[in-house]
């Protein structure tokens, strides 16, 4: 279980929990696998040690998000696209196909223009 610390701020604490010092010993060795290290996501990660090799994690959100550390020179809305890459996409793509039309419709303009006074 991960979460912020109520004693410093900009921290999280990690807590592990096991029935024996040997299931202690196991998880954190076990921690260290980049199947397993992959799978713990969220504030809760319960693991099953009796399913070895092939540890079975179950990951959930339970907690409020939160942030540690300082916040960069990144605007809200920057750091929203970037978190949700497929609208950030979508978003791009509008941006291009609104510029690419309103380019696309003035130069249109212009040479309508030029046409008729020559």
């Amino acid at each position: 279980m991960q979460f912020k610390s109520p004693y410093k701020v900009g921290r999280s604490i990690l807590m592990i929990t096991a029935l024996s010092p040997k299931e202690l010993n196991t998880f954190s060795k076990m921690l260290l696998e980049p199947a397993v290290e992959g799978a713990c996501k969220g504030d809760l990660a319960l693991v099953d040690l009796t399913s070895a090799p092939d540890y079975k994690v179950f990951a959930f959100d339970i907690g409020k998000k939160y942030f540690s550390g300082k916040g960069g020179k990144i605007s809200r809305m920057k750091a929203y696209l970037y978190s949700i890459t497929k609208y950030y996409v979508y978003v791009l793509i509008f941006v291009l196909l609104f510029l690419g039309i309103t380019i696309f419709y003035l130069l249109n303009r212009f040479r309508k223009r030029r046409l008729k006074s020559a």
